[in-house]
């Protein structure tokens, strides 16, 4: 059936972020810990140490939280996977989560707009790219410009949430660390 009309079925912006629902602060920091730790089974064999560093900072502004792992980095021509909505580089070969969207759904839970960086360890340089409010309007352009980052060291990928969507306190900060040592031991 040659011409035959098509119907577009990409969702919209509006249903990535209805994804949320059902996320805490917590199961989203440790999806992305969960994300950190798949990559370095891929990228190192398990072999060597892997490293996430979780850092909070509210200064008189927005509170921003950064997750920073050293466990290989992502090739510059895989980029979209880290927030294309399906998209994964997990295999049925013991990686923690499968389906392509716990990272994207956890990332808007956490806040927009928020900044991934990356440099694979074999790269003479990094990349980043950044999703802010503006983005997600527009139901259109699912892309998102890719720039060079020459400062990243190789090997580590960083995500920073310019404006968590969750107050901050010794509290949390106490809960979170118990959530990480119940997951990691």
């Amino acid at each position: 059936m040659r011409g035959q009309e098509r119907a577009q079925l990409l969702p919209t912006k509006d249903a990535l972020t209805a994804l949320k629902s059902d996320v805490t602060l917590e199961s989203a920091i440790l999806e992305l810990c969960d994300n950190a730790l798949d990559a370095w089974k891929r990228t190192n064999d398990q072999r060597g140490s892997a490293q996430i560093d979780i850092d909070v900072h509210n200064n008189s502004g927005p509170t921003e939280l950064i997750i920073r792992d050293d466990t290989g980095g992502v090739p510059r021509d895989e980029a979209a996977m880290l927030f294309g909505l399906g998209r994964t580089a997990k295999q049925n070969n013991g990686s923690i989560g499968t389906f392509g969207v716990g990272a994207k759904k956890s990332l808007v839970n956490l806040g927009i707009p928020f900044t991934i960086r990356s440099r694979h360890q074999d790269a003479p340089d990094g990349w980043q790219f950044r999703i802010n409010e503006a983005w997600f309007e527009d139901d259109e352009d699912w892309s998102v410009p890719l720039h060079s980052d020459t400062e990243l060291p190789q090997g580590i990928t960083e995500i920073k949430i310019e404006d968590l969507n969750y107050e901050w306190s010794e509290k949390t900060a106490a809960e979170l660390r118990s959530r990480l040592s119940e997951a990691y031991n």
